[in-house]
Order: structure tokens, then C-alpha cells, then sequence
């Protein structure tokens, strides 16, 4: 015998509009979210009852609806041209921020950023969402590879927050 079909009125919802269940054999509904944050269902007791007339209720199902991409709070980067000229490896340090689901750790590599100019990323080190990147100069030191800013921008393999939404964009530059 055909299912009592879940309706509106037999779950509760927050942060999105709930659509009923179709069919007698479906158990499944959708949630479309009205906004960024957590977003949860719960059948009520009662609410629901297969063929059988089983009584089924739930618990409340919560997810995190995070299509927000992850922002960069600070760069921090030394002047190479006036105190590091002689040498050849400086550091560039990226703090990454995301709001909802938290930045991903294992999206950090050498790939996050790219450094104009000639300079490379060879190397990084995190501490929770800050990122210290290692590039090399052009040249044999930055002091013979004076080329104006160094240009910081976007690399091929981006941040990512926990929700898998990558940083569409980063710039910044140092001297």
C-alpha cells in the first residue's frame, strides 16, 4: 500500500524552502537554501508512515550551504630590494579567511600563487590559515634582479574552503 507522502506541514526547516517527497517508494525531498549558513530538516513524529502505517520520524539533518569563496585577510611580505639584497630566498606570508566552512589545509601548495618577474614559489609552511610561501629571485639575489614589484596573483591550483569553493582572486606585490 501507497505511502503517506511527507508534506510541509510534517517537517520542520530552516534556511531554505522544502519540497515534498513525489513518490510512495521515495524517501527523498530537497532543500533549496535562501542563504549562505547551516541548513536543516527534521521529519516530525507522526509526520510520515510507510506502507505499514510505521510511524517514521527523524532526527534533524543539518548541512552547511557555503558557496562563498575564500577571501585573503592579510599579505605580509619584506622589501627584498632594501633589506634582503644579497640574498637569494624570501618569504611571503598569505592569511587566508573563510566565514562558513573554514579554509581547506590540504588545498595549500606551491601552485596557490603565482610571482611575476621571474621570481619562483618553491616551498610552503602553514600554520592554520596562514600560508608562508618561499621564492627565489630571478637572479643569483634579489639585489641583482631589481626588477620593481614583484607581482603576487592567483596560481593554478587556488585555496580551497572545506566546501570545495575555490579563491577566485588574489593580488598583491612587494618590492
Amino acid at each position: 500500500s501507497p505511502t503517506n507522502f511527507l508534506s510541509l506541514t510534517n517537517a520542520t526547516y530552516s534556511a531554505g524552502s522544502l519540497s515534498p517527497a513525489t513518490s510512495s517508494a521515495s524517501f527523498t525531498f530537497g532543500i533549496i537554501p535562501t542563504g549562505q549558513g547551516p541548513v536543516s530538516v527534521t521529519v516530525l513524529a507522526g509526520g510520515f508512515s510507510d506502507g505499514s502505517q510505521t510511524n517514521i520520524a527523524s532526527g534533524t539533518a543539518t548541512t552547511l550551504y557555503d558557496t562563498a569563496p575564500p577571501t585573503v585577510s592579510n599579505i605580509v611580505a619584506p622589501n627584498v630590494l632594501a633589506s634582503q639584497t644579497s640574498a637569494s630566498i624570501t618569504t611571503v606570508t598569505i592569511n587566508y579567511a573563510d566565514s562558513l566552512a573554514g579554509i581547506d589545509p590540504t588545498s595549500f601548495n606551491t601552485g596557490n600563487i603565482t610571482v611575476a618577474n621571474g621570481a619562483n614559489v618553491i616551498g610552503i609552511n602553514a600554520t592554520g590559515n596562514s600560508v608562508n610561501y618561499t621564492i627565489t629571485s630571478p637572479a643569483a639575489n634579489w639585489g641583482l634582479s631589481a626588477q620593481g614589484a614583484y607581482g603576487i596573483s592567483l596560481g593554478s591550483s587556488p585555496v580551497r574552503d572545506l566546501a570545495g569553493t575555490a579563491m577566485p582572486t588574489l593580488s598583491g606585490s612587494f618590492p
